[in-house]
């Protein structure tokens, strides 16, 4: 990511705004970003399945020993940490792409702007970054805390 950054802000020393950088750059930044894009989603996605999997396991076993059930709940809880440390991540990389790409492609900056709207005050990624995996980090909580009382 920083070699891309750098290599546009090299090509544009001294060139103001107006982009220098040659066809096949634009093309590696934007595969660049759509790869980001859709690795966020992935991650995303296998985060997603393996909490589903874990809460099927805790309140399925509500019948085991108390330490299998914590187990799987502090395993649970520590995996939503992780989860929203990996997303926060991606979704730092996704929006420093979408910012060059803004730049360089004005058709992009443009579509994006027409769509942004007092409506929408939270993007998708911050969405699936941050209240997706708190959510599940509040159902560990509690998950926790019936185990203890």
């Amino acid at each position: 990511m920083r070699c891309v950054r750098r290599t546009f802000a090299r090509l544009r020393a001294g060139h103001g705004k107006k982009s220098v950088v040659d066809d096949a750059a634009r093309q590696r930044l934007w595969e660049h970003r759509q790869t980001t894009n859709e690795d966020f989603n992935s991650i995303s996605n296998y985060f997603l399945l393996a909490q589903s999997f874990l809460l099927l396991a805790a309140v399925d076993g509500m019948g085991t020993p108390d330490v299998a059930r914590l187990a799987v709940s502090i395993l649970g809880l520590l995996l939503t940490v992780l989860w929203c440390y990996v997303q926060a991540k991606q979704r730092y990389l996704l929006n420093q792409l979408k910012a060059e790409c803004a730049e360089e492609f004005p058709e992009y900056n443009s579509t994006r702007a027409s769509r942004t709207h007092r409506i929408w005050r939270f993007s998708n990624t911050a969405v699936m970054a941050y209240v997706i995996p708190g959510l599940f980090a509040v159902t560990w909580l509690v998950v926790l805390l019936a185990r203890v009382v």
